[in-house]
């Protein structure tokens, strides 16, 4: 599999209307709150729906193990909002195949697949944050505010802590994560624009940090519009990066 190149860039001026849409993704990012905790055995799919506090499993595969627990921390909010995943541990994928609207009745379904013979475990921690109304803003590093003028062209705007390897997975119903090595990322704050349904080429513009960050799948429709981007982190300890995900 081939990886896109990634460009380095160097800090610009915010442009009025990006420095509006920061606000509103700053304000998001401050009310970013856990959901849930998951674990359990795979072995082919099983889909978690959450609305308010009500958490419930549903084995897609035939022959599911049924020993899970869950706790929910928080209830899921009758707004409009984002929740993403991070994988604590597992081999497969895990994706948030539902975003909570209000023509669902505020539930979100996050879709667990196990491509292996046999039950793979998995650890999962769900997080919801506030919709920004649509607007896209760039992310802080370190208390300095990133922003360049992209147009509509916006994907994804991130930072925070890696370290070692994460991969992020981006797809049209939202931002999911997964660890590859190391320990989960720490201070994570992103502004998502849903990636189009068709055939486009992604790049990232690397702000900071002292790795790479790369595309090593673009979205087609054969994997339903679904982007990996992985962090690779080379030093030990956590290191600190931003970046943009735009489309051509």
């Amino acid at each position: 599999m081939s990886e896109s190149r990634s460009r380095r860039g160097g800090l610009s001026s915010v442009v009025c209307g990006a420095a509006l849409a920061l606000g509103a993704a700053t304000t998001a990012h401050a009310q970013q709150r856990q959901l849930f905790q998951w674990a359990g055995r795979v072995d082919q799919e099983v889909q978690i729906t959450i609305n308010g506090r009500t958490l419930t499993t549903t084995s897609i595969g035939p022959s599911e193990p049924g020993a899970r627990r869950s706790s929910v921390i928080t209830a899921l909010p009758r707004t409009d909002g984002e929740v993403s995943v991070a994988v604590v541990d597992g081999r497969g994928e895990v994706d948030v195949l539902q975003q909570p609207t209000s023509r669902n009745g505020y539930t979100a379904i996050v879709r667990v697949r196990d491509p292996q013979g046999g039950a793979g475990g998995y650890r999962l921690n769900a997080y919801w944050q506030p919709a920004s109304a649509g607007e896209v803003g760039p992310p802080f590093g370190r208390g300095r505010g990133y922003g360049r003028d992209y147009g509509n062209r916006v994907a994804l705007m991130w930072s925070g802590d890696v370290d070692d390897n994460l991969e992020i997975l981006l797809q049209p119903s939202g931002i999911s994560y997964r660890t590859l090595r190391g320990a989960s990322p720490r201070a994570v704050q992103s502004a998502i624009r849903r990636i189009p349904r068709s055939d486009v080429e992604l790049e990232v513009d690397q702000v900071e940090g002292r790795g790479q960050v790369v595309v090593v799948q673009q979205p087609t429709a054969e994997n339903g519009y679904t982007a990996r981007i992985r962090v690779r982190d080379p030093q030990p300890g956590f290191g600190h990066y931003a970046f943009n995900v735009t489309w051509r």
